[in-house]
């Protein structure tokens, strides 16, 4: 049943993720005034899931005078759960028929547009109140929005459009308009048209491309990145002559700009105006930074003394350090900030990163032969064979599909099944296949750094 709910709006729950299934007797009234299917909702904290199933809607359901089979509300159900995992107290703020068309949409409870005939569908720029008894009903409105959009943008824009609004958790009509590339209200008004012409039956117009996601203003992010007081950074720049070059390169706005761009085009990743806290640090340390996301902010660090011994061996690599680690450091705050429940392995979220920031470094000190992606991978290891890993996925299957591939490990989908389904090949078969690969390249571009033995890897 988890398929379903991948394949038809790209949702996902983690692996492994515990829900608890009741079974109920008596049916109450849902929030419509109509005879509720069941519940399903995630606690807080992504720990487990509910669903309530009421059993006289099961057998009706099996009697074929119900909204959809035993599937598809249990589809339904589970759609409540991913929501509530994801968004928790933010799902509130939607309105009831985008929570109930989603999920009725993806559970494929086709069969509250039957309560929708004959009826003029609302427009859904009022609120749920404003509507009131003119509101029909909400699962079935909510279906007729999501058709909508699928039929003018098709099923990769309606994945979209999910996406927006479940994991980056924008608001709803701003997600709109950045799948569709109209304003709310044109919107609401050719929604409001084809929803009219399906119930009446009469043509629907043709699937559309679906809009190109647009880049966030990167002008915008920018002005939320906060750097610790001048004299914090004078004080720190007295101690080592490279701590003062390695301040002022970070402190240059524009290498953000340009961290911004990459992880947007390399991963798929937006890169929304959030606050983002800088400071640096003279402790020894194993990392060169840290970054990631946590209490509304994101924060980066980064260590000046690791850093610095680039800069006591100049050559074409360590020149670009800063780059690397800015790159790396950046996209852990963005990964985890889109995908707070991504738990998959220590080499796929480093390679992510790595793959984002093209960081040469971590590639360049890789064992040859090259250990099996499927194997135990030591901390130092991992970081650039995470990078191949996904390197290999680029070259064999294109960047826009690395792109997919992450957007659904990060939402809690199988990363070795889903390598499967993007090569069209066992997970076996992938794994020798990019160890041969990977171990090519290494020694390719080993090639064209002779004499580069760079043990400071972007960490």
């Amino acid at each position: 049943m988890y398929d379903r709910i991948e394949r038809r709006g790209g949702l996902s729950l983690p692996n492994g993720f515990p829900i608890d299934i009741k079974l109920i007797e008596n049916v109450p009234k849902s929030e419509a005034g109509t005879p509720a299917m069941g519940g399903g909702m995630g606690s807080p904290g992504n720990l487990r899931g509910f669903i309530n199933i009421y059993l006289p809607v099961i057998a009706a359901s099996s009697a074929g005078i119900s909204p959809g089979t035993p599937e598809q509300i249990i589809n339904h159900e589970l759609v409540h759960v991913a929501q509530n995992i994801r968004l928790e107290q933010k799902l509130m703020k939607w309105p009831l028929w985008l929570t109930e068309g989603m999920a009725s949409y993806v559970g494929e409870t086709n069969g509250y547009l039957a309560l929708m005939k004959g009826v003029e569908p609302v427009g859904l720029d009022k609120s749920d109140k404003e509507m009131g008894a003119a509101f029909n009903h909400p699962y079935g409105r909510g279906l007729l929005f999501f058709n909508a959009v699928e039929s003018r943008f098709g099923t990769s824009g309606v994945k979209n459009l999910i996406h927006q609004l479940v994991n980056e958790k924008k608001e709803y009509r701003k997600a709109v308009e950045s799948t569709t590339g109209m304003t709310w209200k044109s919107f609401v008004e050719a929604e409001r048209t084809w929803s009219q012409n399906l119930l009446q039956g009469k043509p629907l117009p043709a699937t559309q491309k679906p809009a190109a996601t647009p880049k966030h203003d990167l002008q915008e992010a920018l002005q939320n990145i906060t750097f610790p007081p001048k004299e914090k950074l004078t004080e720190l720049g007295k101690e080592n002559v490279h701590y003062r070059e390695i301040i002022r390169e970070i402190d240059d706005l524009k290498r953000w700009s340009a961290a911004m761009s990459a992880i947007q085009e390399r991963t798929g990743l937006s890169t929304p105006p959030m606050k983002i806290k800088v400071d640096f640090s003279p402790e020894k340390s194993v990392r060169n930074g840290v970054g990631g996301y946590s209490g509304g902010a994101g924060q980066v660090i980064f260590y000046l003394q690791p850093l610095s011994e680039f800069r006591k061996i100049p050559n074409a690599v360590n020149n670009r350090a800063i780059e690397f680690v800015l790159t790396h450091e950046l996209t852990h705050v963005y990964l985890q900030y889109t995908y707070p429940a991504f738990k998959d392995p220590f080499w796929l979220s480093e390679g992510i990163c790595e793959y984002a920031a093209q960081s040469l470094p971590n590639v360049l000190i890789q064992p040859t032969p090259l250990p099996s992606i499927d194997s135990q991978l030591p901390a130092a290891v991992a970081y650039g064979r995470g990078r191949l890993f996904l390197e290999y996925l680029s070259a064999t299957s294109g960047g826009e599909k690395v792109k997919e591939f992450i957007r659904q490990v990060g939402g809690g989908a199988s990363y070795e099944k889903l390598s499967a389904e993007i090569a069209g090949k066992s997970w076996k078969e992938i794994v020798r296949q990019e160890q041969e690969w990977s171990n090519a390249v290494v020694l390719k571009e080993r090639s064209k750094y002779p004499g580069i033995q760079s043990g400071y890897g972007a960490r």
